[in-house]
């Protein structure tokens, strides 16, 4: 009976040592750890895949409202000189009233004038109209153009 105990003990030992000298070289080389980390890891790429993808909406949302402003800013700049030219071919209606009111002499200066607007009216609206083919990087040159040829419009249609 004692032999088979120290057989049973002996095989049981067998067993079990080989075991613990693998545990224990596992823990040597970190094995035993690599579960914990590789859950740390995956969790870390997690997060930092979620913070990307919200920053990229983000970014998403900014262009959008980015562009958006932009085209409301453009419409905004039509209308104001759909209005414009509005007024001021009411303005160039009355002047063409007192040119036909005057003695109707060809070098009337008024006429001249309003020889003159025409032509600065008619290439103002052939820029104008070109604005529809402005790329949005080249729009605030095009405009400032066109904010210039403006002035000088309204401001040969006051004088005369």
């Amino acid at each position: 009976m004692i032999r088979k105990s120290i057989l049973a003990t002996t095989a049981l030992l067998t067993v079990l040592i080989p075991a613990c000298g693998r545990a224990s070289s596992r823990e040597g080389h970190g094995e035993g750890l690599a579960p914990v980390a590789n859950d740390q890891s995956a969790g870390a790429e997690l997060e930092n895949v979620s913070k990307a993808k919200s920053a990229a909406a983000e970014a998403d949302l900014k262009a959008l409202q980015a562009r958006t402003d932009f085209t409301k800013a453009r419409e905004d700049y039509r209308h104001k000189i759909v209005s414009g030219l509005s007024d001021l071919d009411r303005k160039v209606v009355v002047l063409e009233r007192k040119a036909k009111a005057s003695d109707g002499k060809n070098d009337n200066p008024l006429e001249m004038n309003l020889t003159q607007i025409r032509a600065d009216r008619y290439a103002f609206m052939n820029n104008y109209k070109s604005l529809d083919g402005v790329s949005d990087a080249n729009w605030d040159v095009s405009r400032a153009r066109l904010d210039k040829e403006w002035v000088a419009l309204a401001d040969l249609v006051d004088k005369s």
